[in-house]
């Protein structure tokens, strides 16, 4: 079979790939509806599983991106301390570039590569993605 992409995006809906016989001829159609690293897919279930994480401690409205090796044990019971510290300072934003904060190294170590706030109308919300 040869295989040739389908989807362009000039058009809504289009499946992704088509798939050709040696002769030319139209065989069939694929549509890729996810395509994840299987440790990945088990972090997001850990940790979004359950719906949308609360922490009564927390102002909320973070959305944090986690590498796909993070251990989530050793997150979940560091994560309401740590966003509370930042709540406490003012600090909005993180990423793993920015070494100004000498609590961002740890937030590395937990497997954060990347943390916002901003309003929510779920106080102490926290959500997650897999970079």
């Amino acid at each position: 079979m040869n295989v040739r992409q389908h989807d362009d995006g000039s058009e809504s809906a289009m499946h992704d790939l088509n798939l050709f016989s040696q002769d030319g001829a139209l065989r069939g159609a694929v549509e890729i509806s996810a395509a994840a690293d299987g440790d990945s897919i088990e972090l997001w279930k850990l940790v979004n599983g359950h719906g949308r994480r609360i922490y009564s401690s927390l102002a909320g409205g973070w959305f944090l991106r986690l590498q796909p090796s993070t251990r989530v044990k050793p997150l979940l019971q560091a994560l309401p301390a740590l966003l509370a510290g930042w709540e406490q300072r003012g600090i909005r934003e993180f990423s793993r570039w920015d070494g100004s904060d000498p609590t961002f190294a740890r937030a590395f170590k937990l497997g954060i590569v990347g943390a916002d706030q901003s309003g929510t109308d779920f106080p102490g919300s926290v959500y997650f993605t897999i970079e």
